[in-house]
C-alpha cells in the first residue's frame, strides 16, 4: 500500500497486524516452538497438538499484548518515520516487543505448570 497519509498508515498496519500476525506470526512461533520443544519429534499429531493447545490458550492474550504495542508503533513507523531511519525504529520497538514476548511466555509457562500440577494432585 503506497504513500505515508494517515489512511494509507493505517491500511499498513492493519494489513500487517490483522492478517500477518494472527495468521503467520503466532502459528509459525508455535510450530517452531513445538519443534523446539520436542513435540514434532514425537510425531505430526503431537506437532499439530501442541500448536493447537497453544493457540487456544495464549493466542487472545498474545494478541493483544501484540497490538497494544504494534498498532500504534506500525501507524507511527508508516506515517511519520522517514524511510532510512525505518529500520532502526522498527528494531528498537522489536527489542521492546521481544522482552514483552519473553515476559508473557514465561507467565504462560509458569500458569501452565502450575496447572498441570493441579491436575496431579
Amino acid at each position: 500500500v503506497p504513500g505515508t497519509t494517515a489512511l494509507a498508515s493505517a491500511g499498513k498496519a492493519a494489513l500487517d497486524q490483522l492478517v500477518h500476525v494472527p495468521l503467520l506470526y503466532f502459528p509459525l512461533f508455535y510450530s517452531i516452538d513445538a519443534l523446539l520443544q520436542g513435540a514434532w519429534a514425537r510425531g505430526v499429531a503431537c506437532g499439530v497438538e501442541h500448536v493447537q493447545h497453544r493457540l487456544r490458550t495464549e493466542l487472545k492474550e498474545s494478541l493483544y499484548a501484540n497490538w497494544s504495542l504494534w498498532l500504534p508503533a506500525s501507524f507511527v513507523g508508516f506515517r511519520l518515520v522517514p524511510p532510512h531511519w525505518r529500520i532502526p525504529y522498527v528494531s528498537a520497538v522489536s527489542m521492546v516487543w521481544t522482552t514483552w514476548w519473553s515476559v508473557l511466555q514465561g507467565r504462560f509457562r509458569a500458569r501452565n505448570a502450575g496447572a498441570a500440577s493441579a491436575e496431579q494432585l
